[in-house]
């Protein structure tokens, strides 16, 4: 008699858990799905855009997939900005506006043969590696957020600096999956819940303490709008937003934004915005003829690096700058039209600041390589033209029409210091460029994870750093303008700007890193070490997967 009754009750006590991993499944389902769609958006309409114009109907494979995300991306920011900018029921606005781009752009991928061009027949052996770069940026994107629902460990405590918002919302947790980074991974799905409840950035200010709106421009949260808004905004605010005490101060309360609802939501966007620098890296690696063998390994090392994971989870906009920055310096190298080089080059500034070092570097890059050349569409002006625009539309309605301060610059720089301590933050900081890692005292595992999370040695890999400093060395003695100028001079100053210290790697080095990546195996394919090559990248696959799997340990058990 009581052996049923035992069963009985043990049944009960398991339907929770049934049912809580039920659900679990089911959100992690809905996110892949978001992913996806969010991915068919941008390839769909930047496939149609690209194909208005005589040149893009001419690009296959990967190259067509490369720059049909980007000008997807700039697509939905556009859609965006025409969602909240029509006095209507901004999700009708959204369903409208989604409805007849995708009619459109469905329209043109049949009249120009997009899909035969990037996959199919008319792309012939280009389409192969369009193929695995698509599969690339999807798994890119759907890693990461299968990554969230680890039930992440929090700590006791959560201190000032990095937790501006002490809670246990999926955001905060992504904040201590990095290792404490700073709350940046929230700034644009603030700036996107802004566009959304109609609060003004002029009178809500700042949009988080210490992060004024004009520090950094919104093209992620304009393109999260308009799915966000069709999948149901939220409602608008009326009156100022209620305010929550931090470091003394009064400020306003961008955290109730946050559930995690939401704010996956957003990160399903965000997500396939920051993927996107793994196609750049496959355009790059197949631009440099790396033979097939050598490019699937480049493709494996990046798609199992800590950092470029990392980069990609957290939710600030620096891998998608960095996307851009890849395609506008590939259009530079294929001799393209150089306003396309530009176009590219203002949304990577769009995307974040950091890109305004690039664009002054590629500006001299061209200056210098087109100086005798009379071809107007080659040259440094069209590209100049462009690439300023993209700033000065930002500037004009940031500073000038909002009227927002701006505070970047003073918060990385230094003025009352020294000469010997600029010096010696500058040499620093070059150190944790490379590995962030303080060598007075023998470093730990737990160091070393969190270096591969955020020094260039994690995103080329240990195995494989040395073959890029050979490979750079040699590009220096060869007088290599592309590398000095396109890669190096953003590089100096990227580390050279900043006068506290701090991790230049995550600050701007994304696309460097993967051109760093580039080099090292196009060294080692140039003296045929190929067996070289497969202990190294073998090497390497192993050490990035036991530091994630080493990671999350310590996550889940602490």
């Amino acid at each position: 008699m009581l052996y049923p009754l035992a069963i009985g009750l043990q049944s009960r006590e398991l339907q929770p858990i049934f049912l809580t991993g039920v659900l679990k499944m089911m959100a992690m389902l809905v996110a892949l799905g978001l992913i996806a769609l969010t991915a068919l958006l941008v390839l769909v309409v930047g496939g149609a855009i690209v194909a208005c114009s005589a040149r893009g109907r001419m690009l296959m494979g990967l190259e067509l997939l490369s720059y049909s995300i980007g000008f997807g991306i700039l697509g939905l920011a556009i859609l965006g900005v025409g969602v909240v900018s029509v006095s209507l029921d901004y999700q009708t606005n959204a369903w409208v506006l989604l409805s007849i781009g995708l009619l459109l752009s469905c329209v043109q991928w049949y009249r120009t043969n997009i899909f035969s061009r990037m996959f199919g027949s008319k792309a012939g052996t280009l389409a192969t590696d369009a193929r695995i770069a698509i599969l690339g940026w999807l798994l890119m994107a759907s890693i990461p957020m299968l990554i969230t629902f680890l039930p992440v460990k929090m700590p006791s405590d959560l201190p000032d600096g990095a937790y501006v918002i002490k809670n246990d919302h999926l955001h905060v947790r992504v904040q201590v999956m990095m290792g404490a980074m700073p709350a940046d991974n929230f700034i644009p799905f603030a700036a996107t819940e802004y566009l959304l409840r109609d609060i003004s950035f002029a009178e809500e200010r700042p949009l988080m303490p210490g992060q004024e709106l004009a520090n950094r421009p919104i093209l992620m949260s304009l393109a999260a709008v308009p799915l966000r808004a069709a999948m149901g905004p939220p409602q608008k605010v009326v009156g100022p937003l209620p305010t929550f005490r931090y470091v003394g101060k009064q400020w306003p309360d961008v955290g109730s934004f946050g559930d995690d609802r939401s704010y996956r939501r957003f990160l399903a966007v965000a997500l396939v915005l920051n993927a996107s620098l793994f196609v750049g890296a496959a355009l790059l690696f197949q631009y440099f003829r790396l033979r097939r063998g050598y490019w699937v390994a480049g493709l494996l090392v990046f798609g199992s690096s800590p950092y470029f994971i990392g980069q990609t989870l957290f939710a600030w906009p620096k891998s998608l700058a960095a996307f851009f920055l890849l395609l506008s310096a590939f259009t530079l190298l294929a001799r393209d039209r150089t306003w396309v080089a530009g176009l590219l080059a203002a949304l990577a500034y769009w995307s974040h600041p950091y890109a305004v070092v690039f664009i002054g570097a590629f500006a001299l890059y061209l200056l210098i390589r087109e100086r005798n050349d009379q071809n107007p569409r080659r040259g440094l002006l069209p590209f100049a033209i462009v690439a300023t625009g993209g700033p000065v539309v930002w500037w004009a309605w940031a500073y000038w029409y909002l009227q927002l301060p701006s505070d970047l610059v003073e918060q990385n720089l230094s003025v009352s210091a020294g000469l010997a301590s600029h010096a010696a933050t500058r040499f620093i900081n070059l150190l944790n460029a490379i590995a962030p890692i303080s060598f007075h005292s023998l470093p730990s595992v737990v160091d070393l994870v969190q270096a591969s999370l955020l020094g260039i040695v994690g995103a080329v890999g240990l195995l494989l750093l040395p073959q890029a400093a050979f490979a750079s060395v040699q590009c220096i003695r060869q007088h290599s303008k592309e590398f000095v100028l396109l890669l190096a001079l953003p590089s100096a100053l990227l580390i050279g700007v900043f006068s506290v210290l701090t991790i230049p790697a995550v600050h701007g080095l994304h696309a460097v890193s993967v051109a760093l990546l580039m080099l090292s195996l196009r060294w080692m394919q140039q003296r045929n070490l190929t067996s070289l090559m497969l202990a190294c990248v073998t090497g390497q696959l192993v050490i990035n997967i036991a530091l994630l799997l080493h990671r999350g340990h310590a996550l889940l058990f602490g």
